[in-house]
């Protein structure tokens, strides 16, 4: 199974809600699945957001998933927002590493090769050896940071509308 750059959103805090919920004999589970989605959602608008900010291409943007789980008793529900990391080609790297590579940077790098050129200097011609290549290194961005802590009160506040409409619905 591929991996994700995944930010996972934690739901808590809401136990007075989801109680008004479980009084009004609405589907509990389904509630804070519905709440887990919004705040997910919250989350990757501000992704998206500081990804802009940051310079990252569209193309890199629109890649970003939403995936939420809910485990079998209904009780505990995963919300995860990211790339998807399949397994790790250093000649071809996926999207996601690229990703990877611009939140959190990387050395400076070097390409080694076997070519050799032929100049002329001084009029004679010689045999220079490129044998490596400088090829710079990609700067910290940090935006995955940025979003994570942008995103903290957004989050909380959309899942608390989803679960004060699911209550407003419940009651009428």
């Amino acid at each position: 199974m591929a991996n994700n750059t995944k930010n996972v959103l934690v739901f808590e805090g809401f136990d007075d809600w989801l109680d008004l919920i479980k009084e009004a004999q609405g589907d509990v589970p389904a509630a804070i699945k519905e709440a887990a989605t919004a705040g997910a959602e919250a989350y990757k608008d501000i992704l998206i957001e500081k990804c802009n900010a940051a310079g990252i291409d569209s193309r890199l943007t629109n890649q970003i998933q939403t995936k939420i789980e809910m485990d079998a008793g209904g009780e505990r529900v995963s919300a995860s927002v990211g790339w998807h990391l399949p397994t790790y080609d250093p000649t071809n790297p996926a999207d996601g590493y690229k990703i990877v590579f611009a939140n959190y940077g990387t050395p400076r790098r070097q390409v080694f090769t076997d070519e050799t050129m032929r100049v002329q200097i001084d009029g004679q011609w010689k045999t220079l050896n490129s044998s490596h290549k400088g090829r710079g290194k990609e700067i910290e961005r940090g935006f995955i940071a940025a979003a994570k802590k942008a995103a903290k009160s957004k989050v909380k506040a959309a899942q608390k509308k989803a679960l004060n409409k699911i209550i407003e619905d419940l009651t009428l």
